[in-house]
């Protein structure tokens, strides 16, 4: 299942905006772990908005990893500049269930005890699951029960910059 056009999360957006500005440089994050997120997902001024679902196996998320910067589409100006994932985080879970899965949160907080908000668990992007790539991508989501893998392949997690 497919996650495209990640948003950047405000922690995202201040790091790169107080780069330009000059009045920080951020550090690189030394890794980026996957985060499954139920209900709709907001990145809100107060913090709130990121329902994470931490019925899985282990008390860490999935380590995720990504591949060179490439230009997605014809290189022309309003190109999208393109990561995507080459790794394959897998969840195995272990809630009874029914649960719906709708997105995942990109994060630099590996243990899922870490809450997901804008001043802890440091969300860099976040997204729906999609059935498609733009421009023709479309919601959707997925149940799992007890005893489920969910793997997202690698190359199903995108995320442009325009």
């Amino acid at each position: 299942m497919p996650v495209y056009n990640v948003s950047f999360s405000q922690y995202a957006a201040q790091l790169v905006l107080n780069y330009f500005k000059g009045t920080a440089t951020p550090t690189a994050p030394t890794a980026l772990y996957v985060a499954l997120l139920t209900g709709t997902s907001t990145d809100s001024d107060t913090g709130g908005g990121f329902t994470e679902f931490t019925g899985y196996s282990g008390t860490n998320r999935p380590t995720i990893t990504f591949g060179t910067v490439a230009v997605a589409g014809t290189g022309t100006l309003a190109a999208a500049q393109r990561i995507t994932s080459s790794n394959a985080p897998t969840f195995t879970i272990t809630t009874a269930g029914p649960t719906i899965i709708s997105g995942i949160a990109i994060t630099t907080a590996q243990p899922h005890a870490t809450a997901l908000n804008y001043t802890a668990g440091n969300v860099i992007w976040y997204g729906e699951l999609t059935q498609n790539p733009p421009p023709t991508q479309t919601a959707t989501t997925v149940s799992v029960v007890a005893t489920d893998t969910l793997t997202f392949t690698a190359g199903n997690i995108t995320i442009d910059l325009y």
